[in-house]
């Protein structure tokens, strides 16, 4: 509760291998108070992959890696020095800080959703446009309501599910609308 913990921690013996999660460059290999030894990697999406906690590290800045390659091995250097070996796994985009590393680690179950929703409009302002929209947890009619908002406000679209939108709220609140109940802001 003291900070924030922007990724997850994967618990494993010492010296277990730390894989690279997606294709990309090594662009940082250093020692931190927090982190230990670290690895940043930077993948052909834009995202900065970061591994800490590292007993040691086995890149060099430059290194191209492919998923699997090994870039370190399972420590509790840094912060962690009072807890079991683990690997804390991050997942960072430049202008939106943390991402949720889950579905870098976890392949969706069964097929994806037709897309519906207007993709054109990922990273815009939208506004509701009739009635209330319900801010839901998860796309779906199931499930649980975070809030309302009320025709005119806006939301920022920051992903698309089937004929949902994921929205950021301006006081950062994040959850799904249908996207039927939306228009752009223009």
């Amino acid at each position: 509760g003291a900070r924030s913990h922007h990724g997850v921690d994967i618990f494993a013996p010492r010296g277990t291998p730390a894989l690279a999660a997606a294709p990309g460059v090594v662009t940082r290999v250093s020692t931190s108070a927090r982190g230990g030894r670290v690895v940043w990697l930077r993948d052909h999406r834009g995202h900065s992959l970061y591994y800490a906690h590292l007993d040691r590290q086995a890149v060099v800045e430059g290194t191209r890696v492919s998923p699997g390659d090994t870039i370190g091995f399972v420590g509790n250097t840094g912060n962690a020095i009072t807890t079991p070996p683990h690997l804390h796994f991050g997942v960072y985009r430049r202008g939106e800080g943390p991402l949720d590393p889950h579905w870098f680690l976890h392949q969706p179950r069964g097929g994806l959703a037709r897309m519906e929703a207007d993709t054109t409009v990922l990273g815009a302002w939208v506004r509701v446009s009739r009635g209330e929209a319900s801010v839901v947890e998860a796309p779906g009619e199931q499930a649980q309501a975070r809030r309302t908002v009320a025709p005119g406000d806006t939301v920022r679209v920051i992903g698309a599910v089937g004929r949902w939108y994921r929205v950021a709220l301006p006081d950062g609140t994040t959850g799904y609308v249908v996207a039927r109940m939306m228009e752009t802001v223009e």
